[in-house]
């Protein structure tokens, strides 16, 4: 999800910097990220410490968050000083933003920041599929019988790719398909503009060859490998069902490491039992962290790869991301002009 250019408003004069402010981090950061907001702010509340979220939001001037904690109407009515969200990554679909904006609370986020590693996290969770990795392992640590699992498996080069989206993630993972292992690319994105990863794109990404589809009807059928890379939205939400599933290949595979609601998650659970395609990799979730009374058999599907929305967990990745997610607070509380604002 790419940031909205909005106007920055005239600092208010009447707020503390940042340096007599308090922040609350409500989820797990990395290490260096708390490090380095114990630096910008007078006082940092983590979650491990706080007697209560209530409290610590009573009196926090701004919030340092993963995807992972929702911010709500009630969240924000909990939060009377806050002036400033910071997301250490690009999506915000988990934060109320139009009740943000209504407040005044500025919300930040950082786009393209996690581009290499979910795309690495994609390329590494295709191959596993396609080597049959996750199945033999559980094979061997069983000690159950190899020949009846069956290790052979199939090669990434010049296979069928469909990606849906195209924003920075899926053209990475596209420049790592083409270019690796010359996949043939098809890509589904109607909110993209006919330019897009052409020589004609205004944007930095460089153009790949590829066949854009105006629908997922033509491509889903042609693919070996199905990734998702969209945003959650109303027209995103649930895109790929039942249906979208039985018109893939037995031998399809489904990788989705954009957002839990884009998939049905029931609907992919029956399609792997009953062999309707070979494969998928979850890494996002509906509902994070997965409960496993929820999805406790979708994550048993022998043929199912399950991640609890790690993709952009690296040691160098996060620390970057908590870093700059920090200093776009900072400096919004101390009354600077802050890019990639969406609220």
């Amino acid at each position: 999800m790419r940031a909205t250019e909005l106007p920055t408003p005239p600092p208010e004069t009447n707020s503390l910097p940042a340096s007599e402010s308090t922040v609350f981090i409500p989820t797990d950061l990395h290490p260096a990220g708390i490090e380095h907001a114990r630096k910008r702010f007078k006082k940092v509340l983590l979650s491990t410490e706080v007697e209560s979220f209530e409290d610590a939001l009573a009196e926090s001037d701004g919030l340092v968050l993963r995807q992972s904690y929702k911010v709500t109407k009630q969240i924000l009515a909990s939060a009377p000083r806050l002036r400033g969200i910071a997301r250490n990554g690009v999506g915000y679909d988990s934060i109320d933003t139009a009740r943000a904006k209504e407040l005044g609370i500025a919300v930040f986020n950082i786009p393209g920041m996690n581009a290499e590693t979910v795309a690495e996290m994609t390329f590494t969770l295709a191959l596993s599929l396609l080597r049959r990795v996750n199945l033999v392992d559980r094979a061997l640590r069983l000690g159950e019988d190899l020949s009846k699992v069956g290790i052979m498996g199939n090669t990434l080069r010049g296979k069928v790719v469909g990606i849906v989206g195209m924003g920075a993630i899926a053209h990475r993972a596209a420049e790592l398909f083409r270019d690796t292992f010359q996949c043939e690319l098809h890509v589904y994105s109607p909110t993209s503009s006919t330019d897009k990863w052409t020589e004609n794109d205004p944007s930095s990404l460089r153009a790949l060859p590829h066949t854009r589809h105006a629908s997922l009807d033509t491509l889903l059928p042609i693919v070996d490998i199905l990734t998702l890379h969209c945003p959650l939205t109303p027209s995103t939400h649930l895109l790929i069902g039942e249906k979208e599933l039985a018109t893939m290949k037995t031998s399809g595979l489904l990788i989705n490491t954009a957002r839990g609601g884009v998939v049905d998650e029931v609907a992919l659970e029956v399609a792997l039992r009953e062999k309707v395609i070979a494969g998928a990799a979850v890494d996002v979730w509906e509902v994070e962290p997965p409960p496993p009374a929820k999805y406790g058999g979708l994550i048993s599907q022998p043929t199912c790869i399950s991640l609890p929305h790690m993709g952009a967990l690296t040691n160098e990745n996060q620390t970057q991301c908590c870093i700059l997610a920090v200093d776009q607070l900072a400096d919004h509380l101390d009354g600077k002009v802050v890019g990639n604002r969406v609220v």
